[in-house]
């Protein structure tokens, strides 16, 4: 955990950004319902709830995910969970959604490892139970396509297989106040995104692994 000054500082900082959002509104005098003043009990409330995010039990999320751009989109298209997710045939917004939760998840992960919220130790064990949730679906529904349950339709398997383990996944918490659903999701996306140099590897379409090593065998020759 960092130390206490770390977290004072960064507290600070994002009380002073509501602080200024606060005044920026409360001075617009062309927004005739414009808020005039701000009460101690606002106040203190809004100290309670940024202090309570960097408790032990919980971690700092940001209040407001934006959306990519689309530079941040174009820099995803080569990634293997991107591959993952077209095996699926997903439409563009399809696809999009799922790299924003990838984004949200890691970019968070990476400021967490980086300001000692979270041990490696922490992140490896939530990874894990995340596997094992993802591994029960798909044992289950690759069976079934196995049996011919789903004729020959390997990608409406993937396709449930996905919905069906981002289900599984969206309540298991990396901290008991870690409530945002999007940070599982995402992380299983992380995971997805080993697939090529997992031992174990995660994915959806019951075929991923040739597909995506016939996949790489195809961009190498043509290099």
């Amino acid at each position: 955990m960092e130390d206490g000054s770390g977290q004072s500082q960064e507290i600070l900082e994002e009380l002073k950004g509501w602080w200024w959002g606060v005044s920026k509104e409360m001075l617009d005098r062309s927004n005739p319902s414009r808020r005039e003043t701000v009460s101690a009990e606002e106040l203190r409330t809004k100290i309670d709830y940024v202090m309570s995010k960097y408790a032990q039990t919980s971690l700092p999320i940001s209040d407001r995910l934006e959306r990519l751009t689309e530079e941040e989109v174009a820099r995803y298209k080569d990634r293997v969970f991107v591959a993952q997710l077209q095996l699926l045939k997903l439409g563009r917004r399809s696809i999009r959604f799922h790299l924003g939760e990838y984004h949200h998840a890691w970019t968070h992960r990476s400021r967490w490892l980086h300001r000692h919220y979270v041990a490696q130790s922490e992140l490896d064990q939530f990874e894990s139970d995340l596997r094992r949730e993802w591994e029960q679906v798909f044992s289950k529904l690759a069976d079934a396509f196995d049996a011919g349950e789903y004729g020959d339709d390997a990608v409406k398997a993937g396709v449930d297989i996905l919905d069906k383990a981002m289900a599984a996944v969206e309540t298991l918490r990396l901290r008991p106040q870690v409530e945002k659903r999007w940070v599982a999701r995402g992380t299983l996306h992380a995971l997805a995104d080993l697939a090529t140099q997992d031992d174990e590897p995660v994915g959806w379409h019951p075929d991923f692994e040739n597909l995506l090593s016939q996949s790489s065998d195809t961009a190498d020759g043509e290099e």
